[in-house]
């Protein structure tokens, strides 16, 4: 049996909610056109401006530099920030840079974990092509780290989705 690319499964083999796909296109649809007509070797901010622009421009809500609560065994660390919240359920974070390095998807594998969103992309846009910079991770089911889920912004949790 051939599986369908466009159908998201989580590390349970659970099939994401056909929502969480949607916002997932269109933040690539977007960041494609960003990329299109900015080209490679700008800033990261000002992709993360742009794209966050085009979200806009494509009806789909976003939140720039969102801060979450970093903690270890009960312990507050304290924050980390986020380059964009699409829709409430994709983390997005820009990069510019020669190759995308493990530490860089690590960061993001962090960010869902901390954050227990169910959708990560990370897009590099210091490439020719941006499907070529274009990394996506999922944390499904989301609620498995709830515990960890605050946002600094408004004090309170992040909010997630359930199907």
């Amino acid at each position: 049996m051939v599986s369908d690319p466009n159908k998201m499964v989580g590390r349970d083999g659970v099939e994401l909610p056909a929502r969480f796909n949607e916002v997932t296109r269109g933040v690539i649809g977007a960041a494609i056109e960003v990329h299109k007509v900015m080209g490679p070797g700008h800033r990261e901010q000002y992709y993360e401006r742009a794209l966050r622009h085009e979200l806009g421009l494509a009806g789909l809500s976003s939140e720039a530099q969102v801060p979450f609560k970093v903690s270890y065994k009960g312990m507050e660390l304290g924050t980390q920030v986020i380059d964009l919240v699409v829709e409430g359920v994709v983390i997005v974070e820009c990069k510019c840079v020669e190759a995308v390095l493990d530490v860089h998807q690590a960061q993001l594998l962090g960010y869902l974990r901390f954050t227990g969103l169910p959708v990560g992309l990370l897009l590099n846009f210091h490439v020719a092509r941006l499907t070529d910079g274009l990394t996506r991770r999922i944390n499904y089911p989301p609620w498995a780290t709830t515990d960890r889920r605050t946002s600094t912004r408004s004090g309170s949790v992040l909010s997630v989705p359930t199907p």
